[in-house]
């Protein structure tokens, strides 16, 4: 039991780690917009909707500011 999960982790950890460096190749426009907002909140603006992107509600945008 106990190798069948080292063996489980360790083809999960090889599967992630294939072609680390390249992907994903830059940010998406979703986190480009996540992190606009973040700057608006570091700048005072305290949102509680954020209209850019489609709307987005500001729980993971306060946490990537407070990052």
């Amino acid at each position: 039991m106990l190798w069948g999960m080292v063996a489980v982790l360790l083809a999960a950890t090889a599967l992630r780690l294939v072609a680390f460096g390249q992907i994903p190749p830059g940010l998406y426009h979703d986190e480009a917009y996540h992190g606009l907002d973040a700057l608006q909140i570091l700048n005072g603006d305290l949102s509680l909707y954020f209209p850019a992107n489609n709307g987005r509600e500001p729980l993971f945008i306060y946490l990537i500011a407070a990052s």
